[in-house]
C-alpha cells in the first residue's frame, strides 16, 4: 500500500544535526532503506535512509496484531490506542553503524 511523505534531501552537516536531534545509537538508529520503491515525481530514488526505532518503544505499534499505520490514524487519535510494539522496525533495512557519518 502507497504511502506519501516528505523526502529530504539532507547535507552531511544537516545529517549530523539530525542525528543529535534523532537520538540515533539510543532512540533511533539511521538505516539505508532496502529495496524501497520511493519515487519523487515518477523518478525512482536509491540510497534513501531513514530513521527507524532502536528499541521495542519506538518500534510500530500492533493493534488487535495489525500495525497502525501513520496514514490511517491522526496523531491525537493515536495517542490513546491500546496495543504492543512490534518485533521490529518492520522495514528491509541496513542500519548504519553509529559512528558511520557521511562526507
Amino acid at each position: 500500500m502507497a504511502e506519501d511523505h516528505f523526502v529530504w534531501f539532507a547535507t552531511p552537516e544537516q545529517l549530523a544535526v539530525l542525528d543529535v536531534c534523532e537520538g540515533r545509537g539510543n532512540r533511533y538508529d539511521l538505516a539505508t532503506l532496502d529495496n524501497a520503491d520511493i519515487r519523487l515525481d515518477g523518478v525512482l530514488l536509491s540510497g534513501v535512509h531513514a530513521y527507524v526505532g532502536a528499541a521495542p518503544v519506538r518500534f510500530p505499534l500492533l493493534v488487535n496484531g495489525s500495525p497502525v499505520r501513520v496514514a490511517d490514524v491522526a496523531q491525537a487519535d493515536a495517542a490513546s490506542l491500546i496495543g504492543e510494539p512490534a518485533a521490529g522496525h518492520g522495514l528491509a533495512c541496513t542500519v548504519l553503524p553509529p559512528e558511520q557519518t557521511f562526507s
